[in-house]
């Protein structure tokens, strides 16, 4: 199976504060998100003292506490992509910004074309 053509970027690329205020809504959401979510828990417990709890709302805690392990383990991965997704956005908005207005003009006008051009059409099988 051929690999798609890489997607056309979006012009006027998001300027540096879009792409800092997307770094850290990320980087700073996803922690207060798990915050959020063991505090729910821990007031659920709370609540209930030392009454005993439903099994199936047993079992949907831990599942949660489970899902809650995995994103906290995969956190630092996630944060290496969106620190290389700001270097990216960083380093368009740079170029974007360096170049003349006649060739932000002509920038937006290829890729006008480019997407007004029509796709090319698999052939179909059997």
């Amino acid at each position: 199976m051929a690999k798609p053509p890489p997607k056309a970027p979006a012009l006027p690329p998001p300027t540096r504060a879009q792409c800092w205020l997307t770094f850290w809504a990320w980087a700073l959401g996803v922690p207060l998100a798990v915050a959020a979510a063991l505090g729910v828990i821990w007031a659920a417990l709370w609540a209930l003292g030392s009454m005993p709890m439903d099994p199936r709302a047993g079992i949907d805690m831990m599942t949660t506490l489970w899902w809650l392990g995995v994103i906290v383990l995969l956190y630092p991965a996630m944060l290496w992509v969106w620190w290389g997704d700001l270097r990216d956005g960083l380093k368009a908005a740079r170029d974007w910004e360096a170049m003349t207005p006649e060739a932000r003009a002509a920038a937006l006008v290829e890729a006008a074309a480019a997407a007004a051009r029509p796709k090319r059409r698999s052939r179909k099988k059997g």
